[in-house]
């Protein structure tokens, strides 16, 4: 059998490994990005609504609440628990799409924030093509994130959005999306999780749908069981159920 989906089938991965993770406000930068992270696109962002002011207590932001774009209902709880794994810290990061020989990123995109249940998710995007990189500290996106969950999703019409400038270069835009795992968690694993996410912060992920499937088949793009390993021998294994 050949099915078609995008190369984001790393979802289960993360969900199996996010709901034993901690935050820790001291963390350096980077340390701090492989706690609860998912790297993923999501389709859309390249006709993201026009922006608005949706709350004047968020004044210094661009904030757009749009439930039929980004989904209704999150998750408040599991939202609120995706920001307090986002670290505090002022340092200015550079992110930068994964795989495109761009120099001195700190954060290769996509790049997502998520909760202990997996339910809610805060992505960095960069919606415009034409611009390569873009600036912003944690703080600042911990800061934005906040002001995009009260503004969207705790009310009566409860829903994701977009947020921009930010801060940084202005630059980098979060989205606030809802995600329903279907997720098998099996066995146990280490208390030693870098190697996992070593591979999160490097595997492939774009928006091109593809064939997948058993060498030898008909059409098959990316021949299945596909195994990605880091240097420490942790491995995500791709498969046909």
């Amino acid at each position: 059998m050949v099915e078609r989906f995008y190369i984001q089938v790393f979802l289960t991965f993360f969900s199996c490994l996010a709901v034993s993770f901690s935050a820790s406000a001291n963390s350096p930068p980077k340390s701090a990005l492989t706690q609860p992270l998912l790297s993923l696109n999501i389709s859309g962002f390249a006709s993201i609504p026009a922006m608005n002011m949706s709350s004047p207590l968020n004044a210094q932001y661009d904030i757009t609440c749009d439930g039929a774009h980004f989904g209704w209902n999150p998750n408040v709880a599991d939202c609120a628990s995706a920001i307090n794994y986002i670290s505090p810290d002022t340092e200015q990061l550079v992110f930068g799409q994964r795989h495109t020989a761009l120099r001195d990123i700190s954060v290769p995109l996509p790049h997502r924030f998520m909760g202990d249940q997996g339910e809610c998710f805060f992505q960095t995007i960069i919606p415009n093509d034409r611009i390569t990189t873009a600036r912003a500290s944690l703080a600042e996106i911990k800061r934005a994130a906040s002001a995009l969950l009260f503004s969207c999703a705790e009310g009566d019409n409860s829903q994701g959005g977009v947020i921009s400038q930010i801060g940084g270069d202005n630059k980098l835009y979060i989205v606030l999306g809802i995600y329903k795992p279907r997720v098998q968690c099996r066995g146990t694993f280490g208390l030693d999780r870098t190697s996992c996410q070593s591979i999160l912060m490097d595997m492939p992920a774009d928006k091109v749908s593809k064939t997948w499937g058993m060498e030898g088949q008909k059409d098959v793009q990316e021949e299945l069981p596909l195994m990605l390993t880091s240097g420490n021998h942790s491995h995500l294994r791709q498969y046909l159920k």
